[in-house]
């Protein structure tokens, strides 16, 4: 069986169960919605009167979180089957089903999981929550053509830009959540853990060292999994800790200390994503990147 059958494997595991926990434990009966607005003016004898109008339902932050862990489960699973009934087909070509299925998946879930931080930090502004949604789908169609061309100055080019563009979700979300203290730690862990990717993909390009120390598609499994689970977690415990006994499904706080949770969830998730890129670095997997 191919290598990342493996990895596959343990990320569908990781986000079914996590999908199972989220029924049991995210707010959904009762939660209160989340409203998008979208701003105006009128003016009246030269005075601006700045109003909001109201658009789409309610957003209920935990449905989404079901959705997005769902998506997510459904990619590895396709990846699962994919290197185990059709290995040949997953390899040729330098893994593009592959690189095709993860490209498909972040632009679905990353942008789900910037629609969750965006609403539970205070945002509601409709047009700069569709700029942040947009601005993630182009990223991933520029991680797509990096993928599919062989020059390295191209590569660096295509890379850096989407860095720039990931400005736009982390300086929006970053503005919202500085504001309440209670926000503060979402929205950096958000912002480093988005930038791991990139990172991730430009050491790919620049190191040989790195090449040869982490298969590109395993380190983005691991980061996949770990950025999905410590974010989905950090917004449920803060949920719950704002809504506290207005909702009787946000019973997370009923079996752990959320303050705790809050503190170590990311550092330990950070922790386990460096141990598991460590323990890949010993496992060689077939069929790997040609050097640059």
């Amino acid at each position: 069986m191919h290598t990342l059958f493996y990895y596959h494997l343990v990320a569908s595991i990781v986000h079914i169960s996590s999908f199972v926990f989220l029924v049991q434990l995210a707010p959904q009966e009762n939660e209160t919605g989340y409203q998008l607005v979208v701003p105006y003016a009128t003016y009246t004898d030269g005075i601006a009167s700045y109003m909001y109008s109201e658009v789409f339902g309610k957003i209920s932050i935990a449905t989404v979180l079901l959705i997005n862990e769902a998506v997510t489960a459904i990619s590895h699973l396709v990846g699962l089957l994919g290197f185990a009934l059709y290995r040949q087909r997953m390899v040729e070509d330098q893994r593009h089903l592959e690189i095709v299925r993860r490209y498909v998946e972040y632009a679905v879930t990353a942008a789900l999981l910037e629609v969750v931080i965006y609403l539970l930090v205070g945002g509601q502004d409709a047009n700069l929550l569709l700029a942040i949604v947009l601005t993630n789908i182009v990223i991933q169609v520029l991680g797509y053509m990096l993928e599919r061309t062989q020059n390295v100055q191209r590569q660096v080019y295509l890379n850096l830009s989407a860095f720039a563009l990931l400005m736009v979700p982390i300086v929006s979300l970053l503005t919202s959540g500085l504001q309440d203290e209670l926000f503060v730690g979402i929205s950096v862990y958000y912002s480093i853990l988005y930038m791991l990717f990139g990172l991730h993909s430009l050491l790919h390009i620049l190191s040989e060292g790195w090449r040869g120390f982490v298969d590109k598609d395993a380190g983005f499994i691991v980061l996949g999994i770990v950025a999905k689970e410590i974010l989905t977690w950090m917004v449920v415990a803060l949920q719950a800790k704002v809504l506290g006994d207005k909702v009787d499904a946000a019973n997370i706080g009923k079996y752990v200390d959320i303050d705790a949770l809050l503190v170590w969830l990311p550092l330990g998730g950070i922790l386990t994503a460096v141990v598991a890129i460590v323990v890949s670095s010993r496992f060689s997997i077939q069929d790997g990147y040609e050097t640059i």
